[in-house]
């Protein structure tokens, strides 16, 4: 954790909490630079030829979709099932607001 010999600048203060730690930092551009190649192919497309048909999105049949749907919910219920199950909570802690 933090040391006693660490620079002033870097030791912990009040409100630390709510702040990432300083080795955290740096990543928040992380999200936006995932997303360029799909940007950068939509509007490439956009401008070649006028519209997204080329893309290949389209919609599946019926049973896929319902997969797509259910098998995140299914994760959602199970991470938070788990998570009540060891922290021995009711309810995840944002929802508490406890931390």
């Amino acid at each position: 954790m933090w040391s006693e010999d660490a620079p002033a600048d870097r030791m912990p203060r009040a409100g630390d909490a709510e702040r990432p730690l300083p080795e955290a930092r740096g990543h928040e551009h992380g999200t936006q630079l995932m997303w360029m190649p799909a940007v950068g192919a939509i509007v490439t497309q956009l401008l070649f030829y006028r519209t997204l048909a080329g893309l290949g999105w389209r919609l599946g049949p019926r049973r896929y979709l319902g997969f797509a749907v259910l098998i995140p919910i299914a994760y959602l219920a199970a991470a938070t099932v788990c998570h009540c199950t060891l922290e021995g909570s009711s309810a995840p802690p944002h929802a508490s607001g406890t931390m």
